[in-house]
């Protein structure tokens, strides 16, 4: 059976989020996820371990501990506090993942969560047509 980084990913995650939203077009996948902030650790973990159930053909870039910010249309409303990126390029199906966890404070109520976002490109420009063959 055919390995797929985010269906495992989705799929373990969702039993604990607080709210999931997968969206697909062209073959292409998003899921954002929403958890409370103290299950960062435990996710953290379970990212990992995935993506090194998959790492013997693939390449993955981490970038932790960051901090940042969202604006919409112009206007801060989020805070990051910290998180995780990573990014996954596939070897043998030359797929592409990137996938951050987020410690997020809304500017305006003060409200912290935990937010997971991944992005799935089957159709990863990374690889010309004559890789592919």
């Amino acid at each position: 059976m055919r390995r797929n980084l985010f269906n495992d990913l989705s799929k373990i995650l969702a039993e604990n989020a607080l709210e999931v939203k997968i969206n697909e077009y062209k073959g292409g996948k998003s899921l954002y996820a929403k958890f409370k902030v103290g299950h960062y650790a435990p996710i953290l973990s379970i990212i990992w371990k995935i993506l090194m159930k998959h790492m013997d053909m693939g390449e993955v870039i981490n970038i932790h501990s960051f901090k940042g910010e969202f604006r919409d249309m112009g206007i801060k409303t989020i805070e990051i506090e910290d998180g995780e990126l990573w990014e996954f390029y596939d070897y043998e199906f030359y797929e592409h993942y990137y996938i951050r966890l987020l410690k997020m404070r809304d500017i305006n109520r003060g409200d912290k969560w935990l937010a997971l976002y991944i992005d799935y490109n089957p159709n990863s420009p990374w690889w010309t047509e004559e890789e592919r063959r």
